[in-house]
């Protein structure tokens, strides 16, 4: 019985950490860019989520809307999870 309950509880405590550490995906880090770092403009987005609710619209489109881009030659993403809350920040680059 006793080794019942050792199971269990270490049972239950990898499946809370692995609820806890959260998840995220990013694109691939290799890409080909051509632009000149003095012509480019910058527009960025953000969202966050606090117990998997998302608050925000962070999507390439709201990022290049708010840097007044019509032309994308980049997009780079950042992420930030600690436990229970989470960031995205997307910026893309162009002109």
């Amino acid at each position: 019985m006793n080794i019942l309950k050792k199971v269990l509880l270490v049972g239950v405590s990898v499946a809370s950490l692995a609820f806890m550490a959260g998840c995220s995906y990013g694109p691939g880090l290799i890409s080909s860019v051509d632009v000149k770092p003095e012509e480019a403009k910058i527009g960025k987005a953000a969202c966050r989520s606090i117990f998997f609710i998302p608050f925000g619209k962070c999507t390439i489109g709201k990022a290049a809307e708010n840097g007044k881009l019509s032309q994308i030659q980049s997009v780079d993403y950042k992420y930030f999870n600690i436990l229970i809350y989470s960031s995205k920040t997307v910026e893309v680059r162009g002109k």
